[in-house]
């Protein structure tokens, strides 16, 4: 453990480490806050109530971009706690945002944002897109 400090003594960085490394014993590992995330869950409850379900598979670009481009699909943007369906006119504009992350481009070393995409369906076969954004 450690010795306990005199009065006259001074606080070491090897004891500020060694108290550190107490608390938290693993220093490398990762803490990372959860939140809500419709793609862990594997289901979606929209504001109309509509039950949305994940569909299986990987989405690659080709479809990420028609499914954006289909008016009627509609989209969910997820960022940490915030959950919103984007706008018709907002639909252009997160899409050329979303492009460089999804298709594979290359993205600057020092830009930490990463995107997923998942589909999911409802009852009547439906698509739901749903961007999560993480930084």
């Amino acid at each position: 453990m450690g010795h306990k400090r005199k009065a006259h003594e001074r606080e070491t960085f090897a004891d500020i480490l060694e108290g550190a490394q107490a608390e938290n014993p693993h220093p490398w590992t990762r803490v990372s806050r959860r939140y809500y995330s419709p793609t862990d869950e594997g289901e979606y409850t929209d504001k109309r109530g509509v039950h949305w379900r994940l569909r299986g598979g990987e989405l690659r670009w080709p479809r990420i971009q028609q499914l954006i481009l289909d008016q009627q699909v509609p989209i969910v943007h997820v960022y940490l706690r915030e959950v919103r369906e984007v706008p018709d006119d907002e639909r252009a504009d997160l899409a050329a945002r979303v492009r460089p992350y999804l298709k594979g481009m290359h993205i600057p070393p020092d830009d930490y944002t990463h995107f997923t995409a998942a589909e999911f369906k409802d009852d009547h076969r439906r698509s739901l897109l749903v961007l999560e954004e993480f930084c």
